[in-house]
C-alpha cells in the first residue's frame, strides 16, 4: 500500500514537472518569437531614422545653397538699383 502511494506521488510529481516543462517551453517559444518581432521592428526604426537623417542633411544643404543664391541676388539687385537710368 505504501509503495502504491509512493508510486502515485512519484507519477504525479513527474506529470507536474512534465507539465511545467511544457509550459516553460511554450513560454520560451513565445518570448523568442516576440524577441524576433521586436528585433525586426528595431531594425526598421534604425533604417527609418537613418533615412530621416539623410533627408534632413540633404535639405540643410539645399537651404544653404538657396540662401547663398538669395544673398547673391540681393547684392545684384542692390547694384542695379544704384545704377542711374539712361546709362
Amino acid at each position: 500500500m505504501v509503495l502504491l502511494v509512493l508510486a502515485a506521488l512519484a507519477l504525479g510529481g513527474w506529470q507536474l514537472r512534465a507539465s511545467d516543462d511544457g509550459q516553460a517551453r511554450e513560454r520560451i517559444g513565445a518570448l523568442e518569437a516576440k524577441n524576433a518581432e521586436l528585433t525586426q521592428e528595431l531594425e526598421e526604426r534604425h533604417l527609418q531614422a537613418e533615412e530621416e537623417r539623410a533627408n534632413r542633411e540633404q535639405l540643410m544643404r539645399r537651404i544653404d545653397a538657396m540662401s547663398a543664391e538669395i544673398k547673391k541676388l540681393k547684392t545684384e539687385l542692390a547694384f542695379f538699383r544704384q545704377q542711374k537710368p539712361g546709362k
